[in-house]
């Protein structure tokens, strides 16, 4: 995805580039800088000087990727976390009541832990280059 925008400020290697607002910027948070407006901080390779329009490209893999480890990766670990404590629960448990919440325990615990890795992985992988919107054009 290419967005246009505009170069406010150059720090060192830095630039912090405004883009127009969209309707699916709601949902995106790569411009965490400040939630009025969307800037980007990213690396300044072609030496964008401020006031200066350029292409900014946002692979488009991030998007897929994304949504898939934060929507599609933890319903399966629900449905299955939770056929899990079920199953267990079945073999230890008397009462039918318990299954249920057996299954939601093991679920919950699933999805925790699931989403401790995410967020562990997430401060990882962030400077990962090959992740991160670049400057492609000055205009």
């Amino acid at each position: 995805m290419q967005e246009q925008g505009k170069v406010l400020k150059v720090e060192g290697n830095l630039a912090f580039i405004e883009l127009e607002k969209r309707a699916a910027c709601g949902y995106c948070h790569a411009c965490d800088i400040n939630p009025d407006k969307n800037i980007l901080k990213i690396i300044n390779d072609p030496k964008a000087s401020a006031g200066k329009k350029v292409i900014v490209a946002i692979p488009d893999s991030n998007f897929l990727l994304i949504g898939t480890l934060v929507y599609i990766i933890p319903l399966f670990i629900f449905i299955l976390a939770y056929l899990l404590g079920d199953g267990i629960a079945r073999k230890f448990l008397a009462y039918s009541d318990q299954y249920i919440l057996a299954g939601l325990a093991v679920a919950a615990l699933a999805l925790t832990i699931y989403y401790l890795l995410l967020r562990y992985f997430d401060k990882v992988y962030r400077n990962n280059l090959q992740h991160k919107p670049k400057i492609v054009k000055i205009l």
